[in-house]
């Protein structure tokens, strides 16, 4: 029985339950039971498959056979062999034409991708040979054997001892049986002396046979260890770095993500936002795709399961950065600066930059329109606001203008009754007074 992927066609936007297609090489085991909503309605339906290459695309028409009992637009549909021959990323769109209407209908799926997991076999089937022991195996074999032969020495001078015990115990029932003979009397003590003499010897090398025939095999478990390759520090479950969106994601919250990225000499504050009609599988923070252990989605892993970690797709845009840049006062230094805005997207249009420079503090726009610099600088001089040259200046019967390189200020007058200016006023109205004066500057 094929497994089944439900899919659903809302719009142009498809939504799946799994990102998983299956293995490279398998094919008519996956099937698509696709179920598209009323934008599709009265539309020949074409499914589009191609592999991870983005080629050997093939096409196949949802026909009325293929629809699911019961259901007027759901159609399933398997998985054809081409987009599973190579591992990767297979594509899938879906295009629908309805030619009766007036005017005529075009619809168009987005693109949506599923993993093709690698699936290696060999050119020829090989029986299995039994494997060469390793240098490792090798010596404990040797420590095996080596403690074999210590059992045998330490079972060879038991025997000898009770022997020994067993001479020196007829020597002496033979002294107590000839206690009238002073001879045999001290013929039986030396030989009891001569035994009790030989099971200390014997003990004696026992115990340092023992003790070497240790040392020798601590000494080869230590080489062995030696040889062992350290333990790995790496772990398949890693630390996400994406916990906030997977956890939106699992609430179907689709607020905005406000957060901090830092890497090298930079400080980013971020803002995340997304729509929510699509999403993608998340990733850790090397670039490892994320699944979850079980359908509990407690844990998540980098070890391949049936259940994706996925993430809302998300449009991110840099609103403040930290980091050191080129002086752009012209020191030839690396220094601290503060970028604002997101800008238009041109250069660095729209952006403010706050910096340390050569002749004081430096504030920095650039242009939305043209990306020309604005500058205002704080120095031992006093403040100085470039480029802001006069231009011209436009008398009005009520008023004049004036042009400070390529930026207008407009400015209307107040008289008093003898026709003397008493007051300016500004476009954002604001009052400025005038005073007259009779001498010279």
């Amino acid at each position: 029985m094929n497994r089944i992927i439900p899919l659903k066609i809302q719009d142009e936007h498809i939504k799946k339950t799994t990102n998983i297609a299956g293995a490279a090489g398998s094919f008519h085991v996956v099937t698509l039971e696709l179920t598209f909503s009323e934008t599709w309605a009265n539309t020949a339906k074409k499914v589009y498959f191609f592999d991870a290459y983005g080629e050997n695309s093939v096409c196949v028409i949802l026909t009325a056979a293929m629809l699911k009992p019961g259901f007027d637009e759901t159609y399933c549909l398997s998985i054809p062999p081409e987009p599973l021959a190579q591992a990767g990323e297979m594509t899938l769109t879906i295009s629908g034409a309805d030619t009766l209407a007036v005017p005529a209908r075009m619809i168009r799926s987005v693109s949506t991708t599923f993993e093709v997991l690698p699936s290696d076999l060999p050119t020829a089937d090989h029986i299995p040979l039994e494997p060469t022991p390793g240098f490792s195996d090798q010596l404990q074999s040797e420590i095996n054997a080596l403690k074999a032969g210590i059992d045998t020495v330490t079972n060879g001078l038991t025997t000898v001892n009770a022997s020994v015990t067993a001479s020196a115990s007829s020597a002496t029932a033979s002294a107590n049986s000839a206690s009238q003979s002073d001879a045999a009397r001290l013929a039986a003590n030396a030989a009891k002396l001569a035994a009790e003499a030989a099971s200390t010897s014997a003990s004696h090398y026992a115990t340092q046979s023992e003790t070497s025939a240790a040392a020798a095999a601590q000494s080869a478990k230590d080489a062995a260890t030696a040889l062992k390759p350290p333990p790995s520090t790496a772990s398949n479950s890693k630390m996400l770095d994406t916990s906030t969106k997977i956890q939106k994601f699992l609430q179907s919250d689709k607020t905005d993500v406000n957060y901090q990225y830092i890497h090298d000499q930079y400080q980013e504050f971020i803002a995340a936002t997304t729509t929510g009609t699509t999403s993608v599988q998340a990733k850790n923070r090397d670039g490892d795709l994320l699944y979850w252990t079980d359908e509990t989605h407690k844990t998540a892993s980098t070890d391949v399961s049936a259940f994706p970690v996925y993430v809302y797709d998300y449009k991110e845009t840099t609103k403040l950065k930290f980091g050191f840049h080129l002086d752009p006062s012209g020191s030839g230094f690396y220094i601290p600066l503060i970028e604002l805005g997101e800008g238009n997207g041109v250069g660095n249009h729209a952006k403010g930059y706050i910096y340390k420079g050569v002749n004081g503090l430096y504030l920095d726009y650039y242009s939305d329109t043209d990306g020309s610099l604005r500058r205002i600088l704080l120095g031992d001089n006093g403040i100085s606001i470039t480029p802001y040259d006069l231009q011209n200046i436009n008398f009005y019967a009520n008023g004049f203008s004036v042009q400070y390189s390529g930026e207008t200020l407009f400015y209307t007058w107040t008289m008093n009754a003898a026709g003397a200016i008493t007051a300016l006023t500004t476009a954002n109205q604001v009052q400025i007074p005038v005073t007259w004066n009779t001498s010279n500057l």
